[in-house]
């Protein structure tokens, strides 16, 4: 069973411990708060150095921009643009 399963598992039926049994192997000693910092930085996928991680420039460029709704359509996302209802409030 995968991190998301349990996860899904988990919110569909609380209380059962289904995450807490898929996060025990990862369980280890208690570390003192000042190693933190440099253990979680440690950690593959919180190091900041994701393959997937790339800034493909400002969003104010053209061709910037272009990717960025091309991304969204093969998504199928759809942004609505906020408005003012009048009240004060977004």
């Amino acid at each position: 069973m995968g991190y998301l399963t349990a996860l899904r598992a988990e919110i569909a039926t609380p209380g059962k411990g289904i995450l807490d049994a898929y996060l025990l192997p990862f369980v280890g000693e208690s570390q003192e708060h000042q190693a933190w910092g440099g253990m979680i930085g440690g950690l593959p996928g919180l190091d900041g150095n994701g393959v997937d991680d790339a800034v493909a420039g400002n969003f104010e460029d053209a061709e910037v921009s272009a990717q960025h709704r091309e991304f969204e359509r093969q998504r199928g996302y759809r942004i609505e643009p906020v408005t003012d209802d009048g009240a004060g409030s977004v």
